[in-house]
């Protein structure tokens, strides 16, 4: 269903009950007002002379017709009817019984309504024997001390109203009145006009509101055909937002929502890319050092096969390309994870004196294979610091394996943790062959080596101190090196300690 439809099928939906309860509203006060005008004929007319006539003849009082509630225009004057038998001499006339001409008439008479009056003694009893009998309804009302009474009922086919009243007096033949009235021509009338008028009202409403909601249909199928557009831009191409109402902060929260989810696109894209470069890095930098392995290890399957003891430096070399691959794979993660910028640090307490016992103890075999000592301390206390254990592990863990890896055979490689004044220092020390003053600014970058390094060891990546370097600057601490005046390079990592408990 289109919107037009909706809003002209709301507007239908509530013009009916609105008519039926306008109807509702109106048929009451009428009622009301019906009932009211019959109260005041009847205490007018009694008060009038009404209860001189019903107290006078009780038998003949009342009814449809009678002197009190004849629908006439021009009512004759109301005389004094003389009961059978009683004889007046020729030519004499009652007068007109007290206040008869000032008895009032029923108002706005119409013709074909009817109207009655029927009157009772205090115990609902009516001398007139064509008197209808009082409802239970209201003579209960007027049993709880209820003075008046009224009630809606069907006479003849008519809607009609009927009431019952007290008089003022509580004695003799007319204590208790009844007059009853035919109305339902009034009433249908009124109905009428009502639905009439809300008939109108509800078409003009209609086509007010069909106007009105030619631009907003308008606007909103604008809407769709931009936001089309915008999906097949990947919502690079935002929709159109001007105004103030409800269609416009709808635009402007597609744009918002289409914004988050180019940023969620350029995040999948990223790890993608990021899996992607993992996988290519993986494959080339592990492909050499898995060949040299695998040269070591068919040398030394070829000496067992003789009969021979393998090589010493077969084995040395073994062990010092296994150690690179796993270091290398260690890095390759490091760097998906920290490529991944979106990826919160997994923030923990780090104990820094195991992190630095587990990285000499993992070192140890390839240094021994290289023939470099390797040396670590650690202070008494504990020291620790907040950050991602992997992460800080992995940076220090690199800056060991560099200087094992580009030492000198029977070398030393230091490996020491120290804290000063609410401060944290890693510092490893090698007596290689150190690194040229111009090339220490640049030993972070990414891929870069220094020339040592490229001629000690040509199928190093350079990726393990930029690893380093970006585990620092994550976590807010430094990372320096210094060229050593006896030879060898001197690499320090430091950052605030943990508050302790």
């Amino acid at each position: 269903m289109t919107l037009r439809l909706r809003l002209a099928a709301g507007i239908l939906l509530t013009a009916i009950p609105l008519s039926l309860g306008v109807l509702y509203v109106r048929a009451e006060a009428q009622r009301r007002a019906v009932e009211a005008e019959l109260r005041e004929y009847v205490e007018g007319a009694m008060q009038a002379g009404g209860r001189w006539l019903c107290e006078l003849f009780p038998q003949r009082f009342g009814g449809e017709g009678s002197p009190m509630g004849a629908w006439q225009a021009e009512p004759p004057p109301m005389r004094i009817e003389l009961p059978e038998g009683l004889n007046l001499p020729e030519g004499f006339e009652l007068p007109p019984f007290p206040g008869a001409d000032k008895i009032p008439r029923p108002p706005d008479p119409k013709p074909g309504q009817k109207v009655a009056i029927w009157a009772y003694d205090p115990q609902f009893t009516s001398a007139n024997p064509k008197a209808r009998a009082i409802p239970d309804a209201l003579r209960s009302k007027l049993e709880a001390g209820e003075r008046f009474a009224a009630q809606s009922f069907e006479w003849e086919g008519y809607d009609s109203i009927r009431v019952v009243m007290r008089m003022d007096w509580d004695k003799g033949p007319c204590a208790i009145v009844m007059a009853e009235r035919q109305v339902e021509a009034r009433l249908a009338e009124g109905a009428s006009a009502v639905v009439w008028g809300v008939a109108i009202l509800g078409a003009a409403v209609l086509g007010i509101v069909l106007l009105l909601a030619g631009p907003i249909v308008a606007r909103i199928r604008s809407l769709g055909d931009q936001v089309k557009t915008s999906a097949r831009s990947n919502y690079e191409m935002p929709v159109e937002a001007k105004g103030s109402d409800e269609i416009a902060a709808l635009a402007r929260d597609f744009n918002e929502a289409g914004r988050l989810v180019r940023e969620h696109v350029e995040s999948v894209e990223a790890r993608r890319k990021t899996l992607q470069d993992f996988v290519a890095n993986t494959t080339h930098d592990v492909m050499i050092p898995l060949t040299v392995l695998k040269g070591h290890l068919s040398g030394i399957h070829e000496a067992l096969a003789a009969g021979d003891a393998p090589n010493d430096e077969s084995v040395r070399g073994s062990l010092r390309e296994a150690q690179y691959i796993g270091s290398l794979l260690h890095d390759l993660g490091a760097a998906a994870k920290l490529d991944a910028g979106d990826v919160a640090l997994d923030q923990t307490d780090v104990d820094l004196g195991a992190l630095v016992h587990r990285v000499a103890e993992r070192h140890k075999p390839l240094a021994h294979s290289a023939r470099i000592q390797l040396e670590f301390a650690v202070p008494e206390a504990d020291v620790s610091t907040r950050g991602d254990v992997t992460l800080i592990e992995q940076a220090v863990n690199n800056l060991v394996h560099n200087a094992v890896r580009y030492g000198d055979e029977g070398g030393h490689v230091s490996l020491l943790l120290g804290e000063t004044e609410g401060r944290f220092t890693i510092t490893v020390w090698d007596d290689g062959p150190g690194v040229a003053e111009d090339e220490l600014k640049r030993l972070a970058e990414p891929g870069y080596r220094a020339s040592a390094a490229r001629t000690r060891d040509p199928q190093g990546a350079g990726r393990g101190l930029a690893i380093a370097h970006e585990v620092a600057q994550r976590h807010g601490f430094e990372l320096a090196f210094r060229r050593l005046d006896e030879g060898g390079l001197e690499a320090s990592l430091g950052g605030p300690v943990s508050v302790r408990q």
